[in-house]
């Protein structure tokens, strides 16, 4: 029989509102700051060419350094995942760096406005405007 320790209910307690605490931070951060928060394309592909680049010495540091397992990679495709992974989660907090910084720094705020035309909804979509514009590829 398994006993439980003192200090299990506070780690836990910890550890829940941290949870719950991040999940806050990510819903605020969706709804607030990314959502009138634009880039350039050309500022969304230099994200992309850094984080790549960046994702490449992070990966040689780790395997050189020892800090990964090396058994559990067999082949190359292990160390490809391994790069891929590393090229995401670099670009996702590069990107959310980003957008965070260019909201918080002060200047004025920009109003858009583009032409639209009213679309009618179907059995398979909603109905509302559709905006033909490529600078709002966003969703």
């Amino acid at each position: 029989m398994r006993t439980v320790k003192n200090y299990s209910y506070p780690y836990l307690t910890f550890v829940t509102l941290s949870v719950l605490g991040g999940i806050f931070l990510f819903i605020w951060w969706r709804n607030d700051v990314y959502r009138i928060t634009y880039l350039y394309s050309f500022t969304t592909n230099c994200l992309v060419s850094v984080s790549v680049v960046l994702s490449v010495f992070v990966s040689l540091c780790l395997l050189k350094k020892n800090l990964v397992d090396r058994s559990k990679f067999t082949g190359v495709t292990s160390y490809l995942k391994f790069f891929s992974g590393m090229c995401l989660l670099t670009w996702m907090i590069l990107f959310t760096l980003l957008v965070t910084l260019i909201y918080f720094l002060p200047g004025e705020d920009s109003f858009y406005s583009a032409p639209y035309e009213y679309s009618r909804g179907s059995s398979k979509s909603c109905s509302g405007a559709f905006v033909d514009d490529p600078d709002l590829q966003k969703t």
